[in-house]
């Protein structure tokens, strides 16, 4: 009796395993999907465009939502496309196809591509199963392979954008790709100072230093004359007209020359161009050559339009050369120092006039009671050499004053270059005062041969 229960103990426990197996409460329906991706067909190259297809096959339980198929480069992580497929059943497939531009790789190149389906959304990374949800796939790029058009920078560019290849080069760069980026930042940066020194050396080979050459008076001494004749005062006197302006105040007796330049039409400066412009310092032997500042081209050309403009007043044309004046002075501080700023300042100036256009007028004054009258004028006798004539005005500027402090000299400095160029631009000729009306017996304005006696007409200093 005890062997008989013994052998149904025994039978019981062996079913008891086999009845869960045949279990009908649970369905194949029940399992978890698993996604498995293939390549279906290797990428082809058609017309311009590369095209692959991929087969996606579940191998377990039915899916219920989409999934994501994302075609990707397999070295730089480039997306070349992305599609959704609809749920899939047990056993179930689905076909994608993807078509991407040949012009994004490079002629004769080797690429791998990399296509992954549903992770995350059908199965979770990491897990056992979803290994199969990923699936490479290598191809050769033609040598004959077309390439984009270029853009505006002259590369061709890929269709996300962000990737180019560099003519000439044969050079692949990914904007995506943080080492590509900064390369091609070092590549610009290095180009952009290569331009500037190669600019910056090409100004120095080419550029002309502005510079006032020598000048030659085209009214300088012609036959000899009869020092004790009108003529022959005039030709002594003429060497002494520095510039255009009249010293002020006058001493009672002195005599003072002065040049105007005007045009055939009578207008100042009219038919004249300035052609350069300096400052330097001057000392009992002349010019201090350390201290020669000459003005740029642009300074000139601007003083010389400003010259040549018509109706201003004192304080149109004072706002007119004032930056002139500012640029020079601030070049020309650069080569003062504390021992040598009391040195008095010289301004040259520098004109060209067209033969036949430009004419020159010497006036001569003397001091009577306080005031400067016109005694005579005239314009020189002249050699003209290829069609133009030369002049030069100097003007005089005090250097620093005793006890005057340094910043306040530098600005006194160019409120006086600046009110010496405005006058210049306005100044006028002088008229002969008219005959009073009336029974008064007209003042009539002394002769030359009254007023400039013997005894004070000038002798050219040598060297001039």
């Amino acid at each position: 009796m005890r062997r008989i229960v013994l052998y149904l103990l025994i039978a019981l426990i062996l079913t008891v395993p086999v009845t869960a197996q045949d279990d009908p409460e649970t369905p194949d329906t029940a399992q978890a999907p698993d996604y498995q991706i293939i390549v279906m067909a290797s990428p082809s190259l058609v017309g311009s465009n590369f095209t692959v297809e991929f087969g996606i096959i579940n191998i377990a339980g039915s899916a219920e939502t989409e999934a994501t198929v994302i075609l990707t480069v397999a070295t730089t992580g480039q997306q070349l496309g992305i599609q959704t497929v609809p749920p899939i059943p047990s056993q179930g497939t689905e076909t994608v196809t993807f078509e991407f531009p040949a012009s994004g790789f490079s002629p004769g190149s080797s690429q791998s591509l990399q296509a992954t389906v549903g992770i995350d959304e059908i199965e979770r990374r990491g897990s056992e199963t979803v290994g199969n949800n990923s699936v490479r796939v290598g191809f050769n790029v033609p040598q004959n392979v077309p390439t984009a058009e270029p853009d505006a920078d002259g590369v061709g560019e890929s269709a996300g954008g962000t990737r180019f290849t560099i003519p000439g080069l044969n050079v692949d760069v990914d904007l995506n790709n943080p080492t590509h980026l900064l390369i091609l930042i070092a590549v610009v940066v290095i180009v952009l100072i290569l331009l500037w020194v190669a600019v910056t050396i090409l100004r120095l080979f080419f550029q002309k230093t502005p510079t006032i050459g020598q000048w030659q008076p085209p009214y300088a001494s012609l036959s000899m004359v009869d020092p004790d004749s009108a003529a022959g005062r005039r030709q002594l006197w003429q060497p002494h007209a520095q510039n255009d302006a009249l010293m002020l105040p006058c001493g009672e007796g002195a005599y003072h020359i002065r040049k105007l330049l005007m045009g055939a039409d009578g207008a100042m400066l009219s038919g004249w161009r300035l052609t350069s412009l300096r400052l330097s310092q001057y000392d009992m032997y002349g010019r201090v050559a350390r201290t020669h500042t000459p003005a740029s081209t642009g300074l000139v050309k601007r003083l010389d339009k400003a010259a040549h403009r018509r109706e201003l007043d004192m304080e149109r044309a004072q706002k007119a050369v004032r930056p002139v004046a500012r640029s020079l002075v601030a070049q020309f501080d650069k080569r003062l120092s504390k021992k040598n700023a009391g040195l008095p300042v010289a301004l040259d100036l520098r004109l060209r006039g067209t033969h036949g256009e430009a004419r020159i007028l010497f006036e001569l004054f003397g001091c009577r009671h306080g005031e400067w009258q016109l005694i005579d004028s005239w314009e020189p006798e002249m050699i003209v050499v290829q069609g133009t004539i030369g002049e030069n005005f100097t003007y005089t500027l005090f250097g620093q004053h005793q006890g005057e402090q340094y910043k306040d000299y530098r600005r006194r400095l160019e409120d006086e270059l600046t009110r010496t160029l405005a006058e210049m631009i306005l100044r006028q000729r002088a008229s002969a005062p008219a005959a009073p009306v009336g029974p008064a017996a007209p003042v009539q304005t002394p002769r030359v041969e009254e007023f400039v006696h013997q005894d004070t007409a000038p002798h050219p200093p040598s060297g001039y």
